[in-house]
């Protein structure tokens, strides 16, 4: 592949939901992410962006065994 970004076909995006039914739902119905509920404790840093809070998350991922 030459780095471009190529939507998924039909049967990829059923494949995936059919593999993954959690993150599936939200697919499906987009809707459902706003009705998520966050318990965030009270000693947990909150980001202004996702991108920040995903590198936290990425970066915390790779120090695991087996990572």
């Amino acid at each position: 592949m030459n780095n471009l970004w190529v939507p998924l076909t039909e049967d990829e995006v059923r494949e995936f939901t059919d593999k993954y039914t959690e993150i599936g739902k939200y697919i499906s119905k987009p809707e459902l992410i706003e009705e998520m509920k966050y318990d965030v404790p009270p000693n947990v840093t909150l980001y202004e962006s996702w991108d920040r809070a995903a590198k936290r998350i990425m970066n915390n991922l790779w120090k695991q065994n087996g990572a």
